[in-house]
């Protein structure tokens, strides 16, 4: 039974409701402080008791040895008042006496001697005891000087009055606690409850606010005004959280939005196309290529935003800036342009290679894309841990390099140019993910230079 119980009062204990927590640990201290409160003063007057008795005792056995000293071991010699006590044991009294070796010498009553037979187990020394059978009497067993003999004395009586007293209020406070006690714990306890109910209303009710923030109310705050001030971090917390969630949807719904918006025209022109009767095939190749294209950047920006990317390639900078511009070169060649690559300083990488190598080309295919004919991309590994890219085009004009990383955003210099405004994005998502940035800026003579940077990677 106890394996079972102490599951039990643990999953208690450990309540999951935070009302019911506190009100089994409020009502567990209320308890233990009542507790604390009356055991001490019941085990005082306990005390007080035992010790008004003792105080008797020890009385009536200095009045016997008194009396012994001066007439000798005989009940007939007792003082006439004490004798008649003795002989109607008044007040429970009796007493024996015995020598050293166990004999009895005497006692007040025939009886005496084998209820007080228990004070011959410790002859030598003083000691109270309870006489067996006799739960309403005290006794007392001492040893006793009597000329040049050791004697042992044994005395008991009932309960004094003071005693009687002590012990009624005893029993009073016991019971006036049973009668006044349990109902005012019930009081406290229900107070207690109504409490912690009331306390902790406003967090239900915020709780229920939260429940009900939808897609359409994500610009919806908590307000945490008459919340507890330790739940307020908590509150804060949900609110900035859900002020990333909310830009994360814009950002995102505008994204849906602007993919649609770049697909509808080419395929309005590829559909025109193909209904003229006579398609220029070159033509429509090109087109179709341009959304294969499109297609690619947006599902790897889709696959960048949701997953974090695996980084446990290890590569050395130069060697993978390498393959990917032999990758690339027919294709700049094709244009009429070139491609240079100087690595000043080398360094290792740990990263995702095919990501880092997409960051790359799609540097490269900007530069490509905007230098002028005949001109050279320059590609450059260091010095320090950045991949760069230069061109001779028009440069930034003055834009805003993190403007120009959004999503289908292109600056004035991209005016006839064809492309779809997600390279640059692409490539500072990636960075993000390898704990780098993109960096860019005009080039001294003209042209751009854009950075892949691996400062803490």
């Amino acid at each position: 039974m106890s394996r079972h119980l102490l599951p039990t009062l643990a999953q208690i204990w450990r309540h999951r409701s935070l009302q019911g927590r506190l009100a089994w640990r409020l009502g567990l201290l209320f308890l233990v402080s009542v507790a604390v409160g009356i055991l001490p003063l019941v085990v005082r007057l306990e005390e007080a008791g035992g010790v008004v008795q003792r105080k008797v005792l020890r009385g009536q056995a200095n009045e016997l040895m008194a009396v012994f000293n001066h007439g000798g071991l005989s009940l007939d010699r007792l003082p006439p008042d004490l004798a008649n006590r003795y002989a109607l044991e008044e007040d429970g009294v009796i007493y024996a006496v015995w020598d050293q070796h166990g004999r009895l010498l005497t006692q007040s009553l025939p009886r005496a001697a084998n209820t007080l037979r228990e004070a011959l187990n410790q002859p030598d020394t003083e000691y109270f005891f309870r006489p067996p059978g006799e739960p309403e009497r005290y006794g007392l067993a001492t040893p006793i000087k009597l000329g040049d003999r050791t004697l042992t004395l044994a005395v008991a009586q009932s309960p004094t009055a003071d005693q009687k007293i002590i012990n009624g209020l005893l029993d009073e406070f016991v019971r006036d606690i049973l009668l006044f006690g349990i109902p005012v714990a019930l009081i406290a306890a229900a107070i207690g409850v109504w409490t912690i109910r009331s306390s902790l209303t406003p967090i239900q009710e915020v709780s229920e606010e939260a429940a009900a923030i939808g897609l359409d109310r994500l610009d919806h705050r908590l307000d945490g005004k008459n919340l507890p001030s330790e739940v307020l971090p908590l509150v804060d917390a949900f609110n900035t959280a859900l002020a990333r969630l909310e830009g994360s949807f814009r950002h995102h719904r505008r994204f849906i939005a602007d993919a649609a918006h770049q697909l509808r025209t080419p395929l309005a022109v590829v559909q025109a196309r193909l209904e003229s009767g006579e398609a220029d095939m070159a033509a429509v190749r090109t087109d179709v290529r341009r959304l294969s294209r499109l297609v690619a950047q947006l599902l790897s920006l889709s696959r960048l935003s949701g997953t974090p990317l695996p980084r446990t390639d290890r590569v050395m900078a130069g060697e993978l800036t390498a393959g990917e511009l032999v990758t690339l070169a027919p294709f700049i060649r094709s244009l009429g342009k070139s491609i240079e690559l100087e690595v000043v300083e080398d360094f290792p990488l740990v990263c995702n290679t095919g990501a880092v190598a997409e960051a790359l080309r799609n540097l490269v295919e900007n530069a490509v894309a905007y230098g002028p004919t005949g001109g050279t991309v320059e590609v450059r590994v260091g010095p320090g841990p950045i991949l760069s890219v230069a061109d001779r085009g028009p440069g930034l004009q003055g834009e805003d390099p993190l403007t120009l990383a959004e999503p289908f955003v292109r600056g004035a210099a991209g005016a006839g140019i064809t492309g779809s405004g997600l390279g640059l994005a692409i490539a500072m998502e990636i960075m993000r993910q390898h704990g780098g940035r993109l960096a860019a800026r005009d080039r001294h003579g003209g042209g751009a230079l854009f950075s892949l940077c691996f400062e803490n990677t």
